[in-house]
């Protein structure tokens, strides 16, 4: 009994020596601002950043958006035509169950 127990305690310990512990970044505690940013500085900041955002956007050509849309405007069209027939057939199923 007791060679089962030191058998499975050495199983656990040499689990828990190979198990890799991995441990949370600590912050760096100085790296906080001593001196508070003001509002115009945040708003300063957002801007810049906004600015720099807009210049990684790949923006379309006047070829893809016109294309774009008049996709945009078809299906649109495709759509309200369909439930407007919809619309129309439950107005006149509702007409013929009322009389």
């Amino acid at each position: 009994m007791k060679k089962k127990a030191k058998k499975i305690k050495d199983q656990q310990n040499s689990r828990n020596k190979s198990a890799k512990v991995t441990k949370l970044p600590v912050k760096n505690r100085s790296s906080k601002r001593t001196k508070k940013e003001g509002i115009l500085s945040k708003i300063n900041r957002f801007f810049k950043e906004a600015k720099t955002e807009l210049t990684k956007v790949k923006w379309p050509t006047q070829k893809e958006l016109i294309a774009s849309t008049i996709a945009v405007i078809i299906i649109c069209l495709v759509f309200a035509s369909f439930l407007g027939i919809v619309d129309i057939g439950i107005v006149k199923m509702l007409k013929f169950i009322i009389k």
